[in-house]
């Protein structure tokens, strides 16, 4: 899977893949960090978890080995701007676990794009809706794609759980 996107509101042409073994490294760079620094609602403690163990960069490695994740890329130039992690669709769903792009390029139409080519793949794969939990910030760009807010709940942050039926 591979697409191009021209000129997202602005923005110079930006393509969205899947991940491969050779984005590892500069994948992982760049999700360590929006870990560290953009889900600041999570303790250090918690976010070290994330990191260290469930999604170590070993762990990684071993999903893109055996296809046993969604990771999709925005990139411009080359260069990684964007990311969304998902699970293959079970029972119907999916999750979108992690997504973001990098502060510079955001509100362009790139979280947009990396969404909707998302929903492609797994509609594709069986998929009949799509799980996320997001915070209070990310609320309105969902609620703008489609995501109906079903429960908000809080794990130490507020966050809400969004559904869109494919």
């Amino acid at each position: 899977m591979k697409t191009s996107i021209s000129n997202i509101n602005g923005a110079r042409e930006v393509k969205i893949r899947a991940a491969a073994q050779k984005d590892l490294d500069v994948f992982w760079d760049i999700f360590s960090k929006s870990i560290e620094t953009q889900f600041t609602g999570y303790s250090p403690k918690l976010r070290n978890y994330f990191l260290r163990k469930l999604y170590s960069k070993e762990n990684f490695k071993q999903w893109l080995i055996e296809k046993e994740v969604i990771l999709l890329l925005a990139l411009q130039d080359g260069k990684i701007i964007g990311y969304l992690l998902a699970t293959l669709p079970f029972s119907g769903t999916s999750y979108l676990i992690w997504m973001t792009v990098e502060e510079p390029f955001r509100k362009k139409g790139i979280g947009g794009a990396l969404l909707n080519q998302y929903e492609i793949l797994i509609k594709r794969k069986g998929a009949q809706k799509i799980h996320i939990w997001a915070s209070d910030t990310n609320f309105d760009f969902y609620k703008e794609n489609g995501y109906k807010p079903l429960l908000r709940d809080s794990f130490k942050i507020q966050e809400w759980l969004f559904c869109k039926k494919l």
